[in-house]
């Protein structure tokens, strides 16, 4: 069971190093690895090291450069300045990827789409510079923000606030966008955000001034997966009661979470949820919810007791195993189906159930002490 809960969790730690290249030729030229697309423009897909102030080049043996590929630049630890050309319309996901030395760069107009955060990790880089008339991007303070969107793209990891609040009128905080910020203690978000993405705080990674509490309006809706996985000194974080679903991971391995109030409106709690919060002590399920994940609260060894609501009908494999500290769990006759080993290694735990019920015969096929 550990191998797989191992596994869900380190889902979340694998960076995107790039989307899969057709059968293109890879071809060189000066530091620069690139391939050619079908109008004759380069793509760069990779870049050596030894590189320190550069200019990309607006072209490459004879080639207009116009795309930049996912993690193009990633691990350039010699990178301290780059000035991407006029030309260039598309720049990747991850492209400069735990640079940490790059302490300045300038986007051009002619950039039309973006991926998800590019400067992920960059621990020198304080703000991103793009002109006022720029037709897709603005920065506001140096955080870049894609227009049409309404994106938060990137937050700058280097800037030293404790805290930041998200402008009113941002509808979504991008994929990555604060991970790496190891100033950044306390956030709020924009009234007008509907959701906490994929690994928006993924992985916060200073000791020294970690994220520590998070508030989310009332426009969210969804907290995604990996959200605010292995943020391990976030302390405080206020759900609205417009939040429907969390996803998998989202709060898995926050190690210094103690207690978590879920609002009525979740209907359900992805795989991992809360995995390995080895601090919870107490969770409030609503009476909304509906289904548990896989492996929800697996490893959380500090969590003593849990009602599950009426309305419950499914308990996910692991769901509550590794919980040392378990001794109470009372489980609803709504609930119908239960995963292998839900309660594995919970030595200390008996179950509260209903005469006759789904729960009853689990605990007996799977000897767990109960009462009825």
């Amino acid at each position: 069971m550990f191998k797989k809960l191992l596994a869900i969790l380190l889902a979340c730690l694998m960076i995107p190093c790039g989307l899969a290249l057709a059968e293109a030729e890879v071809l060189t030229c000066e530091n620069f690895e690139y391939t050619l697309n079908g109008d004759g423009s380069a793509t760069i897909v990779r870049c050596t090291d030894e590189v320190g102030t550069t200019a990309i080049p607006a072209e490459l043996d004879g080639h207009p450069v116009t795309a930049i590929e996912d993690s193009a630049f990633s691990y350039c630890e010699s990178l301290t300045n780059v000035v991407i050309p006029d030309g260039v319309t598309h720049l990747g996901e991850s492209a400069f990827f735990r640079c940490p030395n790059l302490s300045s760069v300038t986007l051009p107009d002619s950039l039309s789409s973006i991926g998800a955060n590019p400067f992920e990790y960059c621990t020198q880089l304080s703000q991103i510079t793009v002109s006022p008339d720029h037709p897709v991007l603005a920065t506001i303070d140096g955080v870049l923000f894609e227009k049409a969107t309404r994106t938060l793209v990137c937050y700058p990891c280097a800037r030293s606030a404790e805290s930041y609040s998200v402008p009113q009128g941002i509808q979504t905080i991008g994929e990555y966008a604060f991970t790496g910020c190891s100033f950044l203690s306390y956030t709020t978000s924009s009234d007008s955000a509907t959701s906490a993405p994929d690994a928006v705080f993924f992985d916060d990674p200073s000791p020294s001034t970690p994220l520590r509490s998070i508030v989310l309006p009332d426009s969210v809706t969804t907290i995604g997966n990996c959200a605010f996985f292995d943020c391990p000194s976030l302390t405080s974080i206020t759900i609205p009661d417009s939040v429907t679903s969390i996803g998998d991971s989202a709060f898995g391995s926050c190690g210094s979470l103690t207690s978590i109030t879920l609002p009525d409106g979740i209907t359900s709690i992805g795989d991992s949820a809360f995995a390995v919060c080895k601090s919870l002590t107490s969770v409030t399920l609503p009476d909304g919810i509906t289904s548990i994940g896989d492996s929800a609260f697996a490893d959380c060894k500090s969590l003593t007791s849990v009602a599950i609501p009426d309305g419950v009908t499914s308990i996910g494999k692991w769901a509550f195993s590794y919980c040392d500290s378990l001794t109470s769990v009372t489980i609803p006759d709504s609930v119908t189906f239960m995963g292998e080993e839900v309660f594995d290694a919970c030595p200390n735990l008996t179950l509260t159930v209903s005469q006759s019920s789904y729960a009853e015969t689990y605990a007996v096929e799977n000897n767990i002490p109960y009462t009825c």
